[in-house]
């Protein structure tokens, strides 16, 4: 019994040296095909392949290329689309004048301030991204972005947005032109 337990201990121990041998080498592997990704990327290539999971079956993950390597570089801004025309006037960056004030989860109220981008990519909608910062500690608080869509011909418009804090919003309404 004990030469029994002694080999099934050294069997146990060699099964678990490989394991780490093979632990490390697709660690290194990862490292590697990290460092070639970077280069790649910054060289405007593109990285294929991937690597095998620890267990039988493994998935396979692939890396994608970066998106500025796809992206023509254009000094010139998109040409805007024609349905958000009538909302160009929004596009830039905006801080909110009053300061906003809330009460959300502090017993005390609180001001802040918020700034608004609000850009376009040359798609039948304008991106925005809402961030408000506190305005005694300067910390930043929740986040948003979203799209603003206008029916084309209408005067119907849609406000999407998602936050850092799980809430999703679709508001829809009517422009006054």
């Amino acid at each position: 019994r004990k030469r029994e337990r002694q080999k099934k201990k050294e069997r146990k121990e060699k099964k678990n040296k490989e394991r780490k041998k093979e632990k490390k080498e697709r660690k290194e592997g990862r490292k590697e095909g990290r460092k070639e990704g970077r280069k790649e990327g910054r060289e405007g290539g593109r990285r294929e392949g991937g690597r095998e999971g620890g267990r039988e079956g493994g998935r396979k993950e692939e890396s994608f290329p970066y998106l500025s390597s796809l992206l023509p570089f254009s000094p010139e801004p998109p040409t805007m689309n024609p349905v958000v025309e009538p909302l160009s006037w929004m596009l830039g960056t905006w801080l909110s004048d009053p300061l906003g004030a809330g009460t959300f989860l502090t017993p005390q109220p609180f001001q802040y301030l918020e700034e608004v981008c609000i850009s376009h990519v040359g798609q039948p909608v304008l991106n925005f991204s809402f961030n408000p910062f506190h305005l005694d500690t300067r910390k930043p608080m929740h986040r948003e972005c979203g799209f603003i869509h206008l029916k084309p011909n209408t005067n119907k418009v849609a406000f999407v947005s998602a936050q850092n804090t799980v809430i999703l919003e679709v508001e829809e309404g009517k422009m006054n032109r």
